[in-house]
């Protein structure tokens, strides 16, 4: 009988229609940062996988590294020759930064016609090898695919390109292109590394689009509030859940915010307060998901001032679907399963959200880097849409697991979905 009890409360739990709490909009806590030796701070600081440092480029033409808390930078890379770096992110296995340096001979274009060259460099040593041509590169959470905008020299190619760079394959596919007068900004991968999200600067507006990491037709995101204004948006991140992502967006007139948003919806909650003048822009989230780091303004600041940099720690009732009032039910089911976790890493609990595209048996498993199965989580009939349960690191036996590597393991119908998990004790 208490088995019977168990499964019913799992399912109920699985299937549940929850509603968020209201979330009050704040601006985080300010990063102290010793500029004195690095210079003014361009873009907005973005995260190494172990969540300890920030990564940022400078007005004085170098790539640092910075503990989360603040303090004195480090220099990872300077290629000097007046070259200008930009949008530095780590590699997943956290042993580089990869960035975008623009060729410092404006007047003439670099190889195949293109702006700027994709560097990574070696955070200990310094050392850098060039990847490719083009800009705002952006590692999957593998490692395999690195995914960046290419800009051509005026004359050569008109227009941006969307590329995927497939690192085991050695090719590159493009998803997507655009005239000269509109550029590509910003993708970002889901955590299965299915798809992409990225900017688009179309006729004077920014949108937002989704596309298969295979190539297909993109899909707008249309932003828009509980009372349906509609917001401009870009510099997306997706969250570690597959559901949410954050952007800096506006409605006409009004000051930048940062937005957490409902990726099947579109249904956004501002996370920053609408005051004028003041402004957040270039949002970056931590691998747990659960803190934002981001360019802050205020009025008292003059135009030659550097900005500061914020945190802004996430609440955990925006989880509830965006914070929305939308029932998980009603959300439309993805036509392909997909499968993430958070925190990630985590230290005891972390919470894992999976999509089921169609009625059938479904089965989500734990295993650890031999291949072996420690914890069987679900195993049954589920419905269609998101289903979300909580791992608590332990076995089958309920034995705590040690600090490591893991693999979750999706299977419904004829897909199989893995995502891995780092515990951290």
């Amino acid at each position: 009988m208490r088995n019977l009890f168990v499964l019913f409360l799992f399912a109920f739990t699985l299937t549940a229609t929850v509603y968020a709490q209201e979330y009050e909009p704040n601006w985080g806590e300010v990063i102290e940062i010793n500029t004195n030796n690095c210079g003014r701070i361009s873009g907005s600081p973005t995260w190494s996988p172990d969540g300890t440092m920030l990564a940022f480029s400078t007005s004085r033409n170098g790539i640092w590294t910075v503990d989360v808390d603040g303090g004195s930078p480090t220099l990872v890379y300077n290629s000097g020759y007046g070259e200008i770096h930009e949008w530095p992110c780590f590699t997943p296995d956290e042993a580089e930064v990869t960035l975008s340096v623009l060729y410092s001979e404006m007047n003439t274009s670099g190889p195949e016609g293109s702006l700027s060259k994709i560097v990574s460099a070696d955070v200990a040593t310094g050392e850098s090898r060039e990847i490719t041509t083009g800009r705002f590169p952006s590692w999957s959470p593998s490692g395999r695919y690195l995914c960046h905008t290419k800009r051509y020299y005026p004359g050569e190619q008109d227009g941006d390109e969307l590329i995927v760079y497939d690192t085991v394959t050695e090719t590159e596919t493009t998803l997507a292109t655009t005239t000269s007068s509109n550029a590509f900004y910003s993708p970002t991968f889901f955590p299965d590394e299915s798809e992409i999200i990225y900017s688009h600067s179309f006729e004077g507006a920014m949108k937002l689009y989704r596309i298969p990491v295979t190539g297909g037709e993109p899909e707008e995101i249309v932003v828009k509030d509980t009372d349906g204004n509609q917001y401009i948006c870009g510099f997306p991140q997706v969250h570690p859940d597959g559901i949410h992502m954050v952007g800096g967006g506006r409605i006409p007139k009004s000051n930048l915010r940062l937005l957490w948003v409902n990726i099947n919806t579109g249904t956004c909650t501002p996370l920053t307060p609408e005051e004028e003048d003041y402004s957040a822009q270039y949002p970056a989230l931590s691998p747990d998901g659960m803190r934002v780091s981001f360019k802050f303004r205020d009025p008292s600041m003059e135009s030659s001032d550097p900005s500061e940099y914020h945190i802004l720690e996430l609440d955990e009732s925006l989880f509830d679907d965006g914070g929305l009032g939308t029932a998980v039910e009603e959300v439309t089911p993805a036509t392909f399963p997909t499968l993430a976790s958070y925190p990630n890493p985590f230290n005891p609990t972390t919470n894992i959200s999976f999509t089921v595209p169609g009625a059938g048996f479904t089965e989500l498993a734990v295993y650890n880097m031999a291949g072996q199965r420690i914890r069987t989580l679900v195993a049954g009939e589920l419905s269609p849409g998101v289903h979300n349960v909580v791992w608590d690191g332990r076995n089958d036996s309920g034995n705590p697991v040690s600090s490591g590597i893991f693999v979750s393991r999706l299977v419904t119908g004829d897909n199989v979905v893995t995502n891995r998990m780092t515990i951290v004790k």
